[in-house]
């Protein structure tokens, strides 16, 4: 699975940089992890960035900065509603997956919610993101032809093809392809004809739902 389809130079940066959300973080990790050459120019971002920082004159800190740092580092991040994920933990997958998935190792042990109907022939599962509770992530699974409704954004969209493939005007996407969207696009997409696809997309801002099933899903993707 070589993709074909990468995210942009600012968007490694981004994440190099460590400013990147946490739901587009995690989407691009399970790019990275079957993408070399993503991760080898994310690689040398962060070299890069270790070599400015080095150049930077020092500042002084306060006496309890080494203290606070330990402590964030050894706090068990937050879950709301519930205890603390444990992210090596493969056995906390809930939900049925489509023959033959792997989850990518960004996923395992993350708590997924059960499958959601959201058009004809298409699922959405919340993927758990402990710690950022506002942080809007989920699997997207529909059958081989399906239509996704129309939609534009406000804000971006951050997708990552696990399984199968999906068309948008023309262009196709494949296992291992990421693709974003911004407040320019405008999605009409439709999974590919050859068998069930399996996205994990990361949404910051606004899904603009276009037409009439659009706007009866709207409430279920959020406003």
């Amino acid at each position: 699975m070589t993709p074909c389809h990468h995210p942009g130079e600012d968007i490694l940066l981004a994440h190099a940089a460590g400013t990147l959300g946490a739901g587009p973080s995690l989407v691009l990790a399970v790019h990275l992890e079957g993408c070399g050459s993503c991760r080898a120019l994310v690689g040398a971002l962060e070299v890069a960035g270790g070599t400015l920082m080095e150049q930077l004159p020092p500042a002084s800190l306060s006496s309890l900065a080494l203290a606070r740092a330990m402590a964030a580092i050894e706090r068990p991040l937050p879950v709301p509603g519930g205890a603390p994920v444990e992210l090596g933990n493969a056995a906390a997958l809930p939900i049925g997956m489509p023959e033959g998935v792997i989850l990518p190792m960004a996923l395992r042990g993350r708590r997924l919610g059960r499958w959601r109907w959201l058009a004809p022939g298409m699922r959405w599962s919340r993927v758990d993101m402990p710690g950022y509770p506002h942080a809007r992530v989920m699997l997207m699974r529909g059958g081989a032809g399906t239509l996704l409704p129309a939609h534009g954004h406000r804000g971006s969209e951050f997708t990552q093809v696990l399984l199968g493939a999906v068309h948008d005007d023309g262009v196709r996407y494949g296992a291992g392809d990421m693709f974003v969207a911004d407040d320019a696009t405008n999605h009409h997409l439709r999974v590919g004809g050859d068998g069930e696809c399996l996205c994990i997309a990361a949404i910051e801002g606004r899904m603009r739902m276009n037409g009439l099933i659009g706007r009866l899903v709207q409430p279920l993707v959020g406003p």
